[in-house]
């Protein structure tokens, strides 16, 4: 008989991270489990805008996966209307966490999300950097929708894991925040399995007296995600006729300061124009994120950096809309990238591309630390003119011993790969059924 596999807190194709995150975890657990059915449980409601073609590149290599939708009404007009129904969807999902498993399955109103925990034989929740938050209502909301389906697995008496991700810092400040924490803390102590992708959280959940028990570290899977075995796309195929080059990934992002923004684009374009004045390589602008939301989407910021500095010849903008695999194989022909997007960088090193890391998060940042590369890395809200001199030094580094760093790299993923291999909460998926 079949297993049904869940993986819980899917997101969207549109962020190539978190899909190839996904890909990654389907190709594991294929190789785990030779029989299996494997059914994503999106973030996204049905009435979302986004849902229905939510992993249209997942189902382009893996057309038998099944897609399920969230209770979480969530839409993005802003609309009063909408808000009101993400209230009180919300509100319901609430009552259920409360209420006992025989009334829930009496009250439940989107039965295929909750058939498919309850019938689940497997569930995963998937790697990214979730369990975090600050002291607002927002945090506790973020954290409860992303404990949901395993609030409810742990109803029904379903085992979960919780594979390779990010945890914290999550506040305990004032009784909604110390409320939040005790769900993150139940929910991760009663995963069967916890692997997180750096030190940084094993240091953190050990340090807040979590239950260590059940944990180990590994690192991200989209490391292991295959890329394309050939670049059939003519955009970027006609990018890489054009000589060397390399990448750039940039973000929108809540700086500390009021002009961080314009320091931050002003200062990429100065790395930008110095790396072709020295070495006339090419330097490609890829939207990594494209969404779900407006936020999310690259493609906002890249427009007003082009508007502002597109006249430079040697610059190229991709407009296209490509898998996580596409991208990861078109990476591994830069000479090196520069990726604010964190997954570009894990996408890069996978190839064996030197990378500089730009950082807007101080946790899963430190998985650069594992290829022993920490000091290509800055924080976001310090890349400005100040800084300007140092980023340059280092990424003319990484351009002038390319070489060598790519041993480094080379070297340093058989480790980042053992790690994996040996995610003891993915290896004991089938034991603790």
């Amino acid at each position: 008989m079949n297993k049904k596999v869940l993986i819980i807190n899917g997101w969207s194709d549109l962020n190539a991270g978190d899909s190839g995150i996904v890909m990654a975890m389907i190709d594991n657990i294929r190789k785990k489990i030779n029989n299996c059915n494997i059914t994503i449980l999106s973030e996204l409601s049905k009435e979302n805008e986004y849902y229905e073609s939510s992993i249209d590149m997942i189902r382009k290599y893996y057309s038998d996966i099944n897609l399920i939708g969230a209770p979480f009404y969530k839409k993005y007009n802003n609309s009063i209307i909408s808000r009101c129904r993400e209230v009180i969807s919300f509100i319901k999902c609430i009552i259920l966490s409360i209420l006992p498993s025989k009334l829930v399955k009496i009250f439940i109103n989107n039965k295929d999300y909750y058939k498919s925990i309850i019938e689940a034989d497997i569930i995963l929740s998937k790697g990214g950097h979730f369990f975090h938050t600050n002291s607002s209502l927002h945090g506790f909301v973020h954290i409860f929708k992303c404990s949901y389906p395993m609030i409810i697995a742990k109803k029904f008496n379903k085992k979960y894991f919780m594979i390779g991700q990010s945890y914290g810092p999550i506040y305990r400040k004032g009784l909604l925040s110390k409320i939040t924490y005790n769900i993150s803390k139940n929910i991760i102590e009663s995963a069967k399995g916890v692997s997180v992708r750096e030190q940084k959280s094993y240091d953190y959940l050990k340090n807040n007296h979590f239950n260590m028990t059940n944990i180990n570290i590994t690192s991200d899977y989209a490391f292991i995600l295959k890329s394309d075995r050939e670049l059939n796309v003519p955009e970027l195929n006609n990018i890489l006729k054009k000589g060397k080059f390399i990448v750039i990934t940039i973000r929108q992002h809540v700086f500390n300061s009021l002009n961080g923004e314009s320091e931050y684009l002003n200062t990429i374009n100065e790395i930008a124009k110095a790396i072709v004045m020295k070495y006339n390589y090419n330097v490609v602008f890829v939207p990594h994120v494209q969404g779900p939301n407006p936020f999310e989407n690259d493609k906002c910021i890249i427009n007003k950096f082009k508007d502002i500095y597109g006249n430079n010849k040697k610059y190229f903008f991709t407009t296209g809309y490509y898998s996580a695999k596409t991208l990861k194989k078109f990476y591994g022909y830069a000479t090196m990238l520069i990726g604010t997007r964190f997954h570009s960088v894990i996408f890069a090193l996978g190839e064996n591309v030197p990378s500089f890391a730009i950082s807007y998060s101080g946790y899963k940042s430190t998985i650069i630390e594992q290829f022993d590369m920490k000091k290509f890395m800055i924080d976001i809200n310090d890349v400005n003119k100040q800084n300007f001199d140092k980023m340059l030094e280092l990424i003319f580094e990484l351009i002038d011993k390319n070489d060598e760093y790519r041993k480094l790299i080379k070297r340093k993923f058989v480790d980042v790969n053992n790690l994996i291999s040996n995610d003891k909460a993915f290896n004991n998926i089938n034991a603790k059924i």
